[in-house]
């Protein structure tokens, strides 16, 4: 605001200041001809430095810029905090690290410094969306994100509201690494990977009926949920001691367990392998992974 009011002072100030530079005198006033031009061109020059000295902004290296347009025609939806199409408020791009020239950037935004999101070695970050669609009648977790996308949803925010991204908690998660989030779509919690020791397999539950992709552990959505009794326990259910025809079962997975890092998502209730998931003709984590709704897990117990 600062900025708008001493670009539209320096002009108002060139448009008019010369008019008191005036003399009786026409040969004083010839003189001063040359000094109403001067000022003149001052004035503009100054309106020139200050509109420009508002155009460019510089991010550093760890760093996203967030803009939030505070002028304009157009109004988000009801319902909506982000902007995808130059309506006023918070808008789904960012500024990525380095140099941006744009026209009175910082006159028509507020541009706000974050931080990049790390997930040290051993974490996980849990996601919550703070806008997209509704979730569905009787729905608790955002669907996963489509395969091979999972990239471009959680560091595009606009790819993720124009791709029917649910808002609310996400059941896809980051990994280690770093990420050039937009913090005003997104809410990262950090939470604990979960240590398998060698010699042990990790027994995954799901409590939520859909696909799951997080990325080394992925599954189809399943068809039968039913919670099962023939087995006693959730334990036994998942690997029982013997098949029908005496043969010990196997767990997924060939030749035993695989030790490692295996990262947890504590909001669901599950814990997931980290890493590569089993292709034919190679070994992978032993896991077991049983989806059921909470009301199967209560039928289990």
């Amino acid at each position: 605001m600062t900025t708008i009011i001493l670009t539209v002072l320096a002009v108002i100030l060139a448009v008019f200041l010369p008019r008191f530079i005036t003399s009786q005198d026409p040969a004083k006033d010839r003189i001063l001809g040359s000094v109403r031009y001067t000022v003149r061109i001052l004035c503009f020059a100054v309106a020139a430095l200050v509109a420009a000295s508002s155009s460019f902004v510089y991010v550093e290296k760890d760093q996203t810029g967030h803009l939030d347009k505070t002028v304009g025609l157009k109004s988000l939806k009801d319902g909506h905090i982000l902007a995808i199409n130059g309506e006023m408020g918070p808008q789904a791009d960012v500024l990525p690290p380095g140099f941006h020239v744009r026209f009175l950037l910082r006159i028509f935004y507020n541009v706000k410094m974050e931080d990049v999101i790390e997930v040290p070695p051993g974490q996980y970050g849990f996601l919550y969306a703070k806008d997209g669609d509704p979730l569905r009648d009787g729905q608790t977790y955002a669907d996963p994100f489509p395969p091979g996308t999972a990239d471009k949803m959680a560091n595009d925010a606009a790819y993720f509201l124009t791709n029917d991204g649910q808002k609310g908690s996400q059941t896809t998660v980051l990994t280690p690494g770093k990420y050039r989030l937009n913090h005003f779509l997104w809410r990262v919690e950090l939470g604990d990977a979960t240590d398998i020791p060698k010699g042990f397999v990790g027994v995954v539950k799901s409590n939520v009926h859909s696909r799951v992709d997080f990325g080394s552990l992925i599954s189809d959505k399943p068809v039968d949920c039913t919670a099962r009794s023939d087995a006693a326990g959730p334990a036994a259910e998942a690997r029982p001691s013997r098949r029908q025809d005496g043969t010990k079962p196997r767990v997924h997975g060939r030749g035993g367990s695989r030790a490692g890092l295996h990262r947890r998502n504590d909001f669901l209730g599950l814990s997931f392998p980290g890493s590569p998931a089993r292709r034919d003709g190679e070994r992978g984590p032993d896991v077991d992974l049983r989806h059921g709704h909470p009301s199967a897990r209560q039928a289990e117990g």
